[in-house]
């Protein structure tokens, strides 16, 4: 999300139990893929997740999509989906590095039947990203404070359980670093973080067009 042509927010959408990338996406389209890991003290919540998103920036206009699983130390593996749009507010990344940025959207962690034991998550918050150009890459640190609502059908196994929280909403942050190559393709490294939990540290790729 640059130039103003641009949204500098996440990319990949808040998907339960997928990390939170709160850094820039070019104008256009995006595709991404993450794996997050984490270490939880509940066996139910600790686990790998794989996830492939989807973004598209125009404008001050950004939009994703993420789709993924949550494979747990114990307990089931399950189907992890969300949705984030994003408005850009101030920088291009360019005359100005400092890029900031508002968002919101929805997540779900469900059975495969997307029926049973669905739990549906509502983030909203802000982002700021840093542009550094040297001549061979780009290297755009971000971070991206949250208030991450969650909302739960009738538990009925442990894992969910664990992940419906009494207060119904907590404070999460992620954080992290892109290294974005010529020709659209990039690196990055990141961590997310809901009060209460375990981090989730992951890495991943994308590739602009």
């Amino acid at each position: 999300m640059l130039v103003l042509v641009a949204a500098t927010a996440p990319l990949a959408a808040q998907a339960p139990m997928v990390p939170l990338h709160g850094g820039p996406i070019e104008a256009g389209a995006e595709l991404a893929v993450t794996v997050g890991f984490n270490d939880d003290d509940v066996p139910e919540l600790r686990g790998t997740s794989y996830s492939g998103s989807f973004g598209y920036g125009f404008g001050r206009v950004g939009l994703s999509a993420t789709a993924g699983a949550f494979a747990a130390e114990a307990g089931r593996s399950r189907l992890t989906l969300g949705a984030l749009a994003t408005v850009h507010l101030y920088g291009d990344g360019v005359t100005t590095p400092l890029t900031l940025g508002l968002f919101g959207g929805m997540g779900w962690l469900a059975e495969s039947d997307l029926l049973d034991d669905t739990v549906r998550h509502f983030p909203v918050g802000a982002t700021a990203a840093l542009t550094i150009a040297t001549p061979v890459l780009s290297i755009r640190p971000w971070l991206s404070p949250r208030l991450d609502v969650v909302s739960c059908d009738p538990p009925s196994t442990q894992d969910v359980t664990a992940l419906c929280w009494d207060d119904g909403s907590r404070f999460g942050l992620s954080g992290g670093i892109d290294l974005r190559f010529p020709k659209g393709f990039a690196l990055r490294a990141l961590s997310d973080y809901v009060d209460g939990g375990s981090p989730f540290v992951g890495v991943g790729a994308a590739y602009s067009f």
